[in-house]
């Protein structure tokens, strides 16, 4: 498939949005080509805003892809970045929000990792005492992902022969480096990744091929097939039950029309089935597993453009309630979990293809939206993460259809009145359509997107004990709206999402982010 000089994808939740801006768009085959490449996640990775759940990786914000998540902890409703083909999908009143325009001459290549004879020592926390953070216990360094403290070489303390899950460490990169590993089965562009009970990670959906789904094994480095999804689908979401279900929520099918449908997933069995429908259609709303057991989905592009409704539903009984609006219109709000049980929403998009600054609060008990604090400045397609202190890190994004990219970066502290934004300093470029994750050092990784001038392969990492950002390992490849999901292990396992330097834009491989 040839490359057109533009790849337009529309961040937010819809998939036919053509512009008549005389840019070039690229268009895609139809579902039942064969050639298709799938595309990706998120939130719940899926790319867009809204990046992590609670002490989870997630679809970055603006980055793509899928978002994971165990029980008791929540997706923040990544946006998916919608690819922009085939326009003869494209209607006549599609509205382009938080769309992403690469070009396809940028100069912003892959540099390769760079190689030292010496590998760096793999430090441990003098014993600290572990932490929870998204469900994982992260004991020290090296215990997760740990160091054998001989010649430079660091591997799993619990893998007791070699494997293609051991870590080498050849880079000079501070902080962290990229690892290889197993590809997918499919190229995957706006699917989702979800953290299992057991370790494995399950990538379903995608743009095209949007009915497949694997599952990836941190022991081997492989990924197998898996059953297919009852509904293709792609831009939805998608988290863990606390029954060990995964659940797939919303997006659209492979004709570009919106879906209410809901499906589990049960790795028991291998198998989707059907799990009744949502009030609404919705591609790209938040959703959040509150400790009720129920699910807030929130926002997204329904029937009639983005919304405001909101609704819970119960993976008891496969039902879902309509429970009022949010205080403002938002296409794909990052939704966040906080230590005091409200779900903080940010950001997204708005009617007129505007970045949203004001944030609100929905409080379980009560079932009501109230206004919170605005944010430092008005954006869509930000990740958000909580940190190990409560605090919610809002970073990048977009702030307006005209597709100004950010990198700004600012903390949410929350008080009865309210609560505050700060604004926390940049990043070391611009991102949008990236994917981040908690470190188990309480790190925050920014993983690849793209700027203005192209697709980005680096990653850096914020550090909340001194605010510094620091560019660390360099991916394979760039990539744009990858998926990101913190193991068990304490690695990340970056997969999937879009590179404009590859003949087919949609990306199978895979590769894990692991820390010093």
């Amino acid at each position: 498939m040839a490359a057109s000089r533009f790849i337009f994808l529309s961040c937010v939740l819809v998939i036919g949005a053509c512009e008549s801006s005389g840019l070039k768009v690229r268009t895609y085959p139809d579902a039942a080509s064969s050639g298709g490449n799938t595309a990706a996640a998120a939130t719940g990775g899926s790319i867009g805003t809204g990046g992590n759940i609670a002490g989870r990786s997630t679809v970055g914000s603006g980055g793509a892809g899928g978002t994971t998540s165990l029980p008791g902890t929540q997706p923040t409703g990544t946006p998916d970045a919608a690819p922009g083909g085939p326009c003869d999908a494209c209607s006549s009143d599609a509205r382009e929000t938080g769309g992403l325009l690469i070009p396809a001459d940028a100069s912003d290549t892959p540099v390769g990792r760079d190689s030292a004879a010496d590998a760096r020592e793999l430090g441990t926390d003098g014993g600290a005492s572990p932490r929870e953070i998204g469900g994982v216990d992260v004991r020290d360094t090296a215990s997760v992902g740990g160091s054998s403290g001989l010649d430079g070489v660091y591997r799993d303390a619990s893998l007791d022969t070699a494997s293609p899950a051991d870590t080498v460490h050849t880079g000079t990169a501070p902080h962290g480096d990229l690892l290889p590993t197993g590809s997918m089965n499919t190229n995957r562009f706006m699917f989702s990744a979800t953290l299992l009970a057991d370790g494995r990670v399950l990538m379903a959906g995608g743009w095209i091929s949007s009915a497949s789904a694997e599952l990836y094994d941190p022991t081997s480095g492989t990924f197998t097939s898996t059953g297919k999804l009852r509904v293709p689908r792609f831009g939805h979401r998608a988290l863990l039950l606390p029954s060990g279900k995964a659940l797939i929520v919303g997006g659209s099918d492979n004709n570009g029309n919106k879906l209410a449908s809901v499906e589990l997933y049960d790795p028991a069995t291998g198998t989707f089935e059907l799990g009744g429908n949502m009030t609404s259609v919705r591609h790209g709303p938040s959703v959040t597993l509150l400790p009720s057991g129920l699910v807030l989905i929130a926002g997204g592009w329904g029937s009639l453009g983005p919304t405001a409704s909101t609704e819970l539903y119960d993976p008891e009984t496969g039902t879902s309630t309509a429970i009022g609006n949010m205080t403002r219109i938002r296409n794909g709000p990052s939704a966040t979990l906080l230590p005091n049980g409200l779900v903080l929403i940010a950001g997204g998009m708005d009617t007129n293809d505007q970045g949203i600054i004001h944030a609100e609060l929905y409080d379980p008990t009560s079932g009501m939206f109230s206004a919170a604090a605005d944010m430092t400045a008005a954006r869509d397609s930000i990740s958000a993460t909580l940190l190990s202190d409560g605090k919610v890190l809002i970073a990048g994004g977009s702030t307006d259809s005209n597709r100004t990219y950010d990198a700004r970066v600012e903390l949410y502290e929350y008080s009865p009145s309210g609560g505050t934004f700060t604004a926390a300093g940049n990043m070391t470029t611009i991102r949008n359509a990236f994917a981040s994750s908690l470190l188990p050092s309480g790190m925050v990784l920014f993983i690849g997107g793209q700027n203005g001038n192209g697709e980005l392969a680096t990653t850096e990492v914020y550090d909340p004990s001194d605010g510094s950002f620091t560019l660390t390992g360099t991916m394979s490849q760039d990539r744009v709206a990858p998926t990101a999901t913190l193991l068990a292990t304490g690695k990340v396992l970056i997969a999937g999402g879009g590179s404009n330097h590859t003949q087919d834009m949609e990306l199978a491989s895979a590769e894990l982010y692991e820390e010093f």
